[in-house]
């Protein structure tokens, strides 16, 4: 069983203070409306939810994955009429990895390039509309976003609950001019599961904070985020999937369908030694600001270890530890700084 110390917690949710301060600096008329914010990993996680364990200290998992959203910002009237798109599809093209820095922490990093398309072309639309409305489609450089997760509790055994802390900052790297981006945004995050050998059972809740915006009279401000998800082997080499995510503009002066973004996913992934492919798509059930009527995704990963942990200090890479093994297994402390003292006369004293 691994538990995190309370005083690592309690550094976490300093840095994560600031953060948040920094968050609420801004309000613009367009954001980022790719809400996919996919796992950095295939292990132990879904699509978007993440599972309670971290990768190995070493281990590692880089992947390329591809989406498409299609219409997530349409307009209705007060009769549920559609007028039309405020963007015609999102495509997402992104570069995710994660790597086990020490036993209790991972980190990973998300770099997408998103492909945004115009919307409708409005005949003779108010100056509100035509300004919200995309005319022509851009390719624009996305939000980078970095995710540690730090794990709680760790079952041991065949099955168990598990339990991580993530903190989510999203960079304002991207063009928020073509809904590719937005200032800071940082979400904490728990998520916690029950695995099994076969099958995993996930559940996330997060709060993301974030600038306000004002788009044709619709607010987004800070989200609820819930997540639900599962996996279930086939065999050795197939896995099914599914999951149904939930965000909620919890600030909303008039909560109604808009402050409501919430999409269903069913995909089949498939593993071969560190070699994983998945497919993925679904509805969006409750069609609010960022919502698809549809999306799809692939993805290809590739994983391993990039040193196993060194046998003198468990919970430390050997790239960061003076004390590392020699090439043939063992140590040599009178040659290396930082190993520990030797009792080599065995009189009790190193």
């Amino acid at each position: 069983v691994r538990v995190m110390k309370p005083s690592s917690l309690l550094r976490w949710f300093g840095c994560l203070a600031a953060m948040m301060i920094a968050a609420g600096a801004h309000a613009q008329d367009r954001f980022d409306i790719e809400a996919l914010d996919t796992v950095t990993s295939s292990t132990g996680n879904v699509l978007n939810v993440f599972g309670g364990r971290t990768l190995k200290p070493g281990s590692y998992a880089l992947s390329l994955q591809g989406s498409y959203g299609r219409k997530p910002l349409s307009i209705e009237a007060s009769s549920g009429e559609s007028l039309g798109d405020l963007v015609g599809s999102i495509g997402t093209l992104q570069l995710l990895g994660a790597i086990g820095i020490y036993k209790h922490l991972e980190v990973g990093l998300g770099i997408p390039v998103h492909r945004v398309s115009a919307g409708t072309t409005f005949e003779a639309p108010p100056p509100a509309l035509q300004a919200a409305t995309m005319r022509e489609s851009k390719v624009a450089f996305g939000d980078i976003w970095i995710v540690p997760r730090a794990s709680l509790y760790e079952h041991e055994g065949p099955a168990g609950f598990d339990m991580a802390m993530l903190a989510s900052v999203w960079l304002p790297t991207g063009s928020n001019a073509n809904y590719a981006g937005e200032a800071v945004r940082v979400e904490p995050r728990v998520a916690v599961d029950y695995a099994t050998r076969s099958w995993l059972v996930a559940f996330n809740a997060g709060y993301m904070f974030r600038s306000a915006a004002d788009l044709l009279g619709s607010a987004m401000d800070d989200q609820l985020r819930l997540g639900i998800g599962a996996t279930f082997d086939l065999g050795k080499h197939f896995t099914v999937l599914g999951e149904i995510d939930t965000h909620l503009n919890v600030l909303a002066d008039d909560f109604d369908s808009n402050d409501v973004a919430s999409e269903a996913f069913a995909g089949l992934r498939y593993r071969a030694g560190g070699l994983v492919a998945q497919v993925a798509g679904g509805p969006g059930i409750v069609r609010g600001l960022s919502t698809p009527m549809y999306r799809m995704l692939a993805s290809i990963e590739v994983g391993g270890a990039i040193k196993q942990p060194e046998e003198v200090h468990e919970s430390v890479l050997d790239y960061f530890d003076h004390c590392a093994p020699l090439p043939d297994g063992t140590t040599n402390p009178e040659d290396r700084p930082g190993c520990p003292d030797v009792d080599t006369d065995h009189d009790g004293l190193a």
